[in-house]
């Protein structure tokens, strides 16, 4: 979710390639049943808090918010075209021809939940089911459910081709299921935030791909990057600077107008404000339980550069290079940690070394920064705004870390010596 910049829609977008997705799972013939209350919280989760029927709409671009043109919903759109990169969210309604009429109930599920479309093959990660993968088997259910009763409007929409250019960040992503998912315990706050943090993808855009990423929550993600006026997500981690100040109240009035009609489009405010007060809540209350990072962004004033993500966005200057707080420095670290560590299903990469019988940790965007120990197990790097823990084999030594940060952990993996 957004407060400034972009979530990333929620748009079936099918890969360019006619490959089948690795490891998909085999459809079933499974049909949902239609029950007056799957209907009802099917419609709440696709019109609100996942947004879909508001991706998959034509919008209203010259209006705050981008809303939904009459007669659309649910029709499908182009939501970016350039070059050999075409993107384009399916027509979603029963129509035979042109939309999923003749999709099977579990074909609109594996779609949804697992990116892979219903002829098998793998789904561009702009469809952010990187997200919906955490729906519970009874949400899911109730989205198709409701799908099922849209209105068929015949509209044809191209096929999403992924450039070259774009494979790396909207390329495909695997998404394994394989077992049921339970309904959460929505009457616990904290459970029920993070459940919907989760499911609408809030950290996808609100954590910058940028090699120098203030961590997760912490803003700083570009869109309209190719246009005069780039818009940048927010920081919403629990710092000041984030959602840290405010109250539900508050946060409720944010995304019900969109910061005052000032929220760039991108940022689906028009589906979350359809959001109930108590989801609204719950999502901040588990916002405010992440780390604090200190960064301030800004859109439509003038940019300038930031030390905490490098890149140039409204009040980078006011930024500082981020600090941990110092710990007793009793503590070592005891092992030989030496080496170049590269993150499991990623990109990045560290390299760690002793430099005057002191530990250091550096990156291409990174200048040697000491390590520090806050604990016995724990860890911090000066100028790297992350916590880590060493991970090791049978014989005790060192594999690689993990880094704990918001909703997910982070793993690097040591070279061989």
């Amino acid at each position: 979710m957004l407060l400034v910049g972009c979530i990333t829609p929620s748009a079936i977008a099918q890969s360019s390639s006619s490959s089948l997705a690795p490891g998909a799972r085999p459809l079933t013939d499974a049909v949902f049943k239609v029950t007056p209350e799957r209907l009802e919280r099917g419609a709440y989760l696709a019109e609100g808090p996942l947004a879909c029927i508001l991706c998959h709409s034509k919008r209203d671009k010259m209006l705050p918010g981008w809303p939904i043109v009459k007669g659309t919903e649910g029709a499908g759109q182009v939501i970016f075209e350039n070059g050999d990169t075409v993107l384009a969210s399916p027509n979603l309604t029963p129509d035979e021809e042109s939309g999923v009429g003749t999709w099977t109930d579990d074909m609109l599920a594996r779609a949804i939940r697992e990116g892979v479309g219903h002829d098998g093959r793998a789904l561009s990660r702009f469809m952010p089911y990187t997200g919906y993968q955490y729906l519970s088997d009874e949400d899911l259910k109730s989205i198709v459910v409701f799908l099922r009763s849209l209105n068929p409007v015949r509209h044809e929409v191209p096929r999403t081709r992924i450039g070259e250019s774009k494979k790396d960040s909207w390329g495909p992503r695997r998404i394994r299921i394989g077992a049921p998912v339970a309904h959460p315990d929505m009457s616990d706050l904290l459970t029920r935030g993070i459940y919907l943090v989760k499911a609408a993808d809030c950290r996808s855009c609100h954590t910058t791909q940028q090699p120098r990423s203030p961590g997760n929550f912490g803003g700083g993600d570009i869109y309209h990057e190719d246009t005069e006026s780039p818009v940048f997500s927010g920081n919403i981690t629990s710092h000041n600077s984030g959602v840290g100040s405010l109250t539900p109240e508050a946060f409720a009035s944010i995304i019900r107008t969109g910061k005052g009609g000032t929220l760039d489009g991108e940022m689906p405010w028009q589906a979350y404000k359809n959001s109930t007060d108590e989801d609204l809540a719950a999502m901040l209350h588990f916002l405010k339980t992440t780390y604090p990072i200190n960064h301030t962004v800004l859109n439509r004033v003038s940019p300038s550069f930031c030390e905490v993500c490098g890149q140039r966005h409204g009040l980078g200057e006011i930024n500082p290079i981020p600090q941990l707080e110092s710990f007793d420095s009793s503590y070592v670290i005891p092992w030989d940690i030496a080496g170049s560590y590269t993150q499991l299903g990623g990109r990045s990469q560290f390299d760690i070394s002793k430099i005057e019988d002191q530990w250091m940790i550096s990156a291409n965007w990174l200048k040697p920064s000491p390590i520090m120990a806050a604990s016995e197990t724990t860890f911090h790097a000066l100028n790297l705004n992350r916590y880590f823990h060493f991970e090791f084999d049978k014989t005790g030594e060192v594999t690689g870390f993990q880094v704990t940060t918001g909703l997910d952990v982070g793993r690097f993996k040591r070279a061989k010596k």
